[in-house]
């Protein structure tokens, strides 16, 4: 059974959520090669954010390499490129803020070790 477009972004609340969050950027690439469903958008910064009390990933808007230290904002935007009839697709990604860089002495490097730490930590999870 397919859902409606407004009945499909109901049932996920937990993504408008995001919109309007501030956080810092701590990790950060440029994909210039990506899957086929986003290769329109290529290149594109992927990014890990630092939002206090969490860390995600997101996709970043445009073309603008995102660094380190970045201030970045989570905004709705357009996912992919569809053609005119298809319905388009919209989710969280994150854009650089006016507000510029935090202070990477105070802020950034101790987030960014232990990132490491934590990305180095094997998983609990056993698989058979």
């Amino acid at each position: 059974m397919s859902q409606q477009s407004a009945q499909y972004w109901r049932a996920r609340k937990e993504w408008s959520a995001w919109v309007g969050k501030k956080g810092a950027v701590i990790a950060s690439t440029m994909i210039y090669v990506g899957s086929p469903a986003l290769s329109a958008q290529t290149p594109y910064p992927y990014v890990v954010v630092d939002f206090g009390e969490v860390k995600h990933s997101f996709m970043g808007v445009g073309h603008e390499a995102l660094q380190p230290g970045n201030v970045v904002e989570c905004v709705w935007r357009k996912i992919d490129a569809v053609a005119p009839h298809e319905v388009i697709m919209y989710g969280i990604k994150v854009k650089k803020c006016a507000e510029g860089v935090v202070d990477s002495e105070t802020y950034l490097a101790p987030k960014q070790e232990q990132f490491s730490a934590e990305m180095e930590t094997p998983s609990a999870t056993t698989y058979r």
